[in-house]
């Protein structure tokens, strides 16, 4: 038998056993290719002859797209073979025959696939050459935004395992030297100067003021750093309410988040006058008010029992489909999580992604609020207890009704999606994370807390708290 005829030999077995031979289940193929046709999702094809920058980009799309399918690892390879086109179909198709012909088996693991693809399409120093220019990356002429947008893009292209603090640091030397001489934060500003500079003097003599003391060489109020009058004023309020791990928030939430590590006698005053210079958030959001009327529900007692669940529909269709995002609120903490989703989807899909996002995390909640039909509820109820694999009969309640909390958070996360999204309208499903955390990081009107207090007992670090300050 010659090399051609053993290599469509093993082509019809594997077809004639339904792909036994390599351990496929065609069976799982064709649920998960109608899972795939519901869901409208498409994978992305590759020629071969894309740049860099667009073959990284499509092998993140890839692995998006399967982050979305229940698929195995050798239907995985099966699909992205099926999309390779050109040259780089001929090349995947000669790999695969030249292993048969050496008597090994065809590769049917993606990371495999993915190694070898990696390997064929990138240059041999690419990964030398990417974590140089991480290490190299500087603002140079480039504005605040770009180089962050820079800095953060070649860090997660080289997948760098550093912690906060060293990312800080690295970010911070790569800021031109203006900036940086106007983020310096040394005991010397106090001197002369026109808020703390009397309080200071007296402190050192140790004379005693009201709920200022000095510690590690530094002016508090109570816990608070004081801040003299210089320019970081101004970026300690354009991180909190600007930056990376903030979605832009209004006035009053910035303030409670600043007054929580922050002291200046006019802090009040210069939050005001950011945000209303601010061009995002006088772009991005409404005046809409909350009114109307609404029925009260049973005061909760405890976190992530008594729930409330919407959906924000008519989104922009981003780049892997996503159009809609699936709220989930805490009604206690007030705690809620924002989860990806489409328009389409029934209860099924809905309750099995409230199983892996929600109940994975709380438990099962005694009640759920919601203003969706009664047969698309008795739906999700019935999916959600199938996912628990019980016998035991469930009696959680459920409330066809809203309390307008949610429909509080829906305006609260449209305006943050605006603001955070800006002009990137097809891809504003890579910022819900960043609008999630400064979500619950914002004080709550009802519970004078912020959500990650109650439920966390502290409000996680931001970048801002990582920095060389010192605190008491």
């Amino acid at each position: 038998m010659g090399n051609a005829e053993r290599v469509d030999t093993w082509i019809r077995e594997g077809n004639r056993h339904g792909g036994r031979r390599y351990g496929n289940n065609f069976d799982h193929f064709h649920s998960n290719q109608s899972a795939i046709h519901k869901l409208k999702m498409d994978l992305p094809s590759f020629d071969g002859y894309l740049h860099i920058e667009d073959f990284l980009d499509w092998l993140d799309k890839v692995e998006d797209y399967f982050d979305c399918m229940s698929i195995t690892d050798d239907i995985k390879v099966k699909l992205v073979s099926y999309r390779l086109k050109g040259g780089a179909n001929a090349w995947w198709k000669q790999a695969q025959n030249n292993r048969v012909l050496e008597g090994k088996r065809p590769i049917t693991s993606w990371s495999r696939m993915k190694q070898l693809l990696r390997t064929r399409f990138l240059p041999a120093n690419f990964a030398q050459t990417l974590y140089l220019q991480y290490l190299n990356c500087k603002q140079g002429t480039r504005s605040v935004k770009e180089y962050t947008e820079d800095f953060y893009h070649l860090g997660a292209r080289n997948n760098v395992i550093e912690n906060e603090t060293q990312q800080i640091a690295r970010y911070i030397g790569g800021l031109s030297d203006e900036i940086q001489e106007r983020m310096e934060m040394t005991s010397d500003k106090y001197i002369g100067d026109q808020d703390f500079g009397d309080i200071w003097d007296k402190c050192l003599r140790q004379e005693f003021v009201e709920n200022f003391q000095v510690q590690q060489g530094y002016l508090f109020h109570g816990n608070q750093l004081c801040i003299p009058q210089h320019s970081l004023c101004e970026q300690l309020i354009w991180e909190l309410h600007s930056g990376r791990l903030a979605a832009h928030t209004g006035r009053d939430k910035t303030i409670a988040l600043l007054k929580g590590r922050f002291f200046w006698p006019h802090l009040k005053r210069d939050v005001s006058r950011f945000v209303e210079r601010c061009g995002i958030c006088q772009s991005a959001k409404g005046n809409q008010q909350n009114i109307g009327l609404y029925q009260p529900l049973p005061i909760p007692t405890s976190i992530w029992k008594d729930l409330s669940m919407d959906f924000v529909l008519g989104l922009p269709r981003t780049q892997r489909g996503i159009n809609s995002v699936f709220i989930v609120v805490d009604r206690f903490s007030k705690m809620a999580h924002f989860l990806l989703c489409k328009k389409a989807v029934d209860a099924s899909f809905v309750a099995h992604l409230f199983f892996r996002e929600v109940v994975r995390l709380y438990g099962i909640p005694k009640s759920i609020v919601s203003d969706r039909d009664v047969k698309f509820m008795s739906h999700f109820w019935k999916e959600l207890w199938k996912c628990f694999k019980t016998n035991m009969r469930f009696n959680s309640a459920y409330h066809p009704q809203t309390d307008g909390q949610t429909e509080v958070v829906n305006r609260t996360l449209g305006n943050m999606i605006r603001s955070v999204a800006d002009d990137r309208s097809k891809q504003w499903d890579d910022a819900l994370p960043q609008v999630e955390f400064a979500y619950n990081s914002m004080t709550n009107r009802s519970t004078g807390l912020p959500p990650f207090a109650i439920v966390y007992t502290k409000v996680p670090n931001q970048a801002i708290d990582l920095a060389e300050l010192p605190s008491i």
